[in-house]
């Protein structure tokens, strides 16, 4: 009877597995995923679009690009919707998100790096870089051309929100195509890269600024960003990588580049900096408060 009873029980363990691993998926509500070829550099492309609940305002719909789609384009999206919730939100401040990452089999680590950086020569690169423009050709070109199609929105307000190599890439479409959005949002920007020659490209940017609509750019990076956390100093490298933090100076860079630009007309700047959050954790935060600075115009 006892070796019965063990029989059934397995039997109904099995049951419960299969019908656990056969439940329907979870899935977003207003949202689908295009895959979709560069029609300059002939590169796919995996673009995740949610929109909201209610029909867009006579002025369109607002959209949000965020680099690092496949890591970080559903809590854009509920950092979005949760806003278009609050009672005090704008009613025609309804914004689509989109998401630009990659599909399946691609090595997303190699693919970021050569899209979200420019030319340059950086030691630290462990893979090629360089493909910015074309990557901003892509989201300009082919990926706003589908959204068109789709969708009925607002060209006055277009956001772009990028976090690590994806806040270079926010700072570099500034300094090259100021024009581009509405709202750049640099979350924890790898200034740093190729001799900080990000600032140089913002530098030229000074002289180009006389006139246009009112350019709004956020940075912002975590307070463990440019020293190692209490925690992370228990680990058997701290001293190695705390000098790496120093090295490469994320707050202080991100707090010169705002003043730096907020010397420039027709630019509003601001940095912020989140206490207790290194280069990983940081993320949700910078999207909620980028998705604030990004509806606070």
């Amino acid at each position: 009877m006892q070796q019965l009873f063990r029989l059934i029980a397995a039997a109904w363990l099995v049951l419960i597995a299969g019908a656990a691993f056969s439940a329907p998926a979870v899935s977003l509500p207003n949202s689908e995923q295009w895959d979709l070829r560069a029609s300059g550099s002939g590169r796919e492309y995996r673009v995740f679009v949610a929109w909201p609940v209610r029909p867009a305002p006579p002025s369109g719909y607002r959209v949000l690009y965020v680099m690092d789609g496949n890591a970080m384009f559903f809590t854009a999206v509920e950092a979005v919707r949760a806003s278009e919730r609050r009672p005090d939100s704008k009613p025609d401040a309804l914004t689509v998100v989109v998401g630009v990452g990659y599909p399946a089999g691609v090595n997303v680590n190699v693919a970021r790096t050569l899209d979200l950086t420019f030319p340059g020569n950086e030691p630290r690169l462990r893979a090629p870089g360089g493909g910015a423009d074309a990557f901003l050709d892509f989201l300009q070109k082919d990926v706003s051309a589908r959204l068109a199609k789709r969708f009925t929105i607002d060209a006055r307000h277009q956001s772009i929100f990028g976090h690590s190599f994806g806040g270079l890439f926010v700072l570099h479409t500034l300094a090259t195509r100021p024009s581009a959005f509405h709202t750049y949002i640099a979350a924890s920007p790898s200034i740093w890269y190729a001799g900080e020659a990000i600032k140089q490209q913002l530098a030229a940017l000074g002289g180009k600024r006389e006139g246009g609509a009112m350019v709004r750019v956020l940075l912002t990076a975590g307070e463990y960003e440019q020293v190692l956390s209490p925690a992370a100093r228990r680990r058997p490298d701290a001293e190695r990588a705390d000098a790496d933090l120093k090295s490469r100076a994320q707050v202080d860079n991100g707090r010169q580049v705002a003043a730096t630009l907020n010397t420039f007309p027709g630019i509003e700047a601001e940095f912020v900096e989140f206490p207790g959050e290194d280069h990983g954790s940081v993320i949700p935060a910078a999207l909620g408060r980028g998705v604030r600075f990004m509806l606070g115009d």
